[in-house]
């Protein structure tokens, strides 16, 4: 388990730090919840436009192949196709604003994440234009990086990285913890630092006098050791 080291005060400190946590948790949960009511409704339309457009262009298709249709429901067919394919477009615009939301956030994405979301993250950027991928492709693709995103912040991931130190490419243990925080050692055990993301991506700074404790987390994390309390710093942005 991971406490946060006050520099004066650590009743104080702490009882700060946890009362931003749970602000921004509470910011978490209200946007969650907002995000599943937009995501039932452009869903909804979504499956509902596809669908007219599918049987509009098939009755179309009929027409086109038999000449006893009349020319007034051939006009009929082709002016409802035409009003839902404007409707279409424009849940796409709406859409495609999310979408720019969302790859804006990737860029700051660890890299455990970004490897996870990446097949995802390509088909959002192929969307609108051309050939790309219909409405649905486009909403199935941003409600899998939310939901890789919720669980990557819910769990710690230990991955191993290739960080450069003092102008060398190091072997690293990175620990995240969510997307807030996330600690590295190197595999000597003498080497270690902290990082937390901005809007510039992920800083890292060195915290060598870390790396001993840093080596015991990760033998907790692994198992590897009996569960303990071990104090690490917190870096709030």
């Amino acid at each position: 388990m991971l406490t946060g080291v006050a520099a004066e005060n650590p009743i104080t400190e702490s009882r700060s730090e946890i009362k931003r946590w749970i602000e921004a948790r509470k910011t978490i949960q209200r946007t969650e919840r907002d995000w599943k009511v937009e995501k039932a409704t452009i869903n909804q339309s979504i499956g509902l436009l596809e669908r007219e457009v599918s049987l509009l262009d098939s009755e179309l298709s009929k027409l086109e192949a038999g000449a006893s249709e009349g020319a007034s429901r051939r006009r009929e067919l082709s002016e409802r196709q035409a009003a839902l394919k404007k409707t279409a477009e424009a849940v796409s615009l709406r859409l495609k604003g999310e979408e720019d939301r969302l790859l804006k956030l990737a860029a700051v994405f660890p890299r455990p994440l970004v490897e996870k979301t990446r097949p995802l993250l390509r088909r959002l950027k192929s969307g609108g234009a051309g050939e790309g991928p219909s409405l649905g492709q486009r909403l199935q693709a941003m409600l899998g990086i939310l939901n890789e995103i919720d669980k990557f912040n819910g769990a710690l991931t230990l991955t191993g990285e290739l960080r450069n130190i003092d102008g060398k490419e190091v072997q690293v243990d990175t620990l995240y913890l969510g997307l807030s925080q996330a600690y590295y050692v190197d595999r000597t055990g003498t080497r270690a630092g902290v990082g937390a993301p901005s809007k510039d991506g992920w800083e890292w700074t060195p915290r060598n006098e870390l790396a001993a404790a840093l080596t015991h987390v990760l033998l907790v994390y692994r198992s590897e050791h009996p569960a303990e309390f071990i104090t690490l710093p917190v870096t709030m942005k």
